[in-house]
């Protein structure tokens, strides 16, 4: 009757995303699409871990904000957080040897995320940027089992194209 309480640890992966946006001064708002993958590496249940293959994606769809800070410089810093829904997709989970059918399943959830960063403006219309992002999915279904909200660290390289 208690619920199992288990933990998935993840490889690093890649993250992707894109977005449309439009500028108020110093205020920034978008609309963003992003995909991120990751590799499982063990689940572990206590104290005791086993190796798990298969992986993880999340594709999102988020409504972002942004606050640029004003400098006198080339060098914007600025702070970011967003909201939305995110697809998670669990692929081929395999415990490795124990001759069991992998299994695959996927859910939908709201997912939100904050961040900072810093931008430079190589000319009036183009600035390249460096952003660090906390990345939450709430409360995902996923083989019969709720996964406490999967959350990740992200650190993205970017460019910004202001017309």
């Amino acid at each position: 009757g208690e619920p199992i309480n288990l933990s998935m640890e993840f490889d690093s992966g890649v993250a992707v995303t894109g977005a449309i946006g439009y500028r108020m001064g110093n205020v920034r708002m978008e609309a963003e699409i992003g995909y991120q993958n990751n590799d499982t590496d063990e689940i572990g249940y206590s104290i005791v871990s086993l190796p798990l293959s298969g992986d993880m994606t999340a594709t999102s769809f988020l409504a972002n904000g942004y606050y640029d800070f004003t400098t006198s410089s080339r060098f914007t810093p600025f702070i970011t957080a967003g909201i939305g829904m995110a697809e998670v997709e669990m692929d081929d989970l395999n415990y490795p040897g124990s001759g069991e059918p992998s299994e695959s399943d996927d859910d939908t959830a709201f997912a939100w995320q904050v961040g900072a960063g810093v931008s430079y403006a190589v000319n009036a219309n183009f600035d390249l940027e460096v952003k660090y992002r906390y990345f939450v999915i709430d409360d995902v279904e996923i083989l019969d089992g709720e996964v406490e909200s999967p959350s990740s660290h992200n650190v993205y390289l970017g460019m910004r194209y202001t017309f």
